[in-house]
């Protein structure tokens, strides 16, 4: 959850960074252009972001209700605690899988950033 947090504050703060070169070029076609790639790349971002936070929650939903079973099913106990290990397992997965969706989204964006001070 933090780590979420985290990248949607560096996420923010690109946004922000883009703005800035907006305003600074308005009214050069060039700069429009730079512009608009500048914003398809934070849409293209923030699309993946919204998939990413989508995936997660189906993936932590599913593990949470791994776990609610889990929890019914104490008359195994060692069964109910690898259904709870597995359980904290894809949620663990989920996040990691998030977290590198999330990397390849914001290297995007600083490509995007890149190739348009060019």
């Amino acid at each position: 959850m933090i780590e979420m947090t985290k990248l949607r504050t560096g996420l923010a703060i690109l946004a922000v960074g883009a703005a800035g070169v907006f305003a600074v070029g308005c009214g050069d076609s060039a700069n429009d252009q730079v512009n608009d790639a500048i914003n398809d790349a934070q849409q293209q971002g923030q699309d993946i972001q919204d998939q990413v936070n989508d995936e997660v929650n189906k993936q932590l939903d599913e593990a949470n209700k791994q776990i609610d079973e889990a929890k019914k099913n104490t008359d195994i106990p060692q069964n109910s605690q690898d259904a709870i290990d597995d359980a904290k397992k894809q949620a663990q997965d989920a996040q990691d899988s998030a977290q590198a969706q999330a990397d390849a989204a914001q290297q995007q964006i600083q490509d995007a950033l890149d190739a348009a001070s060019k």
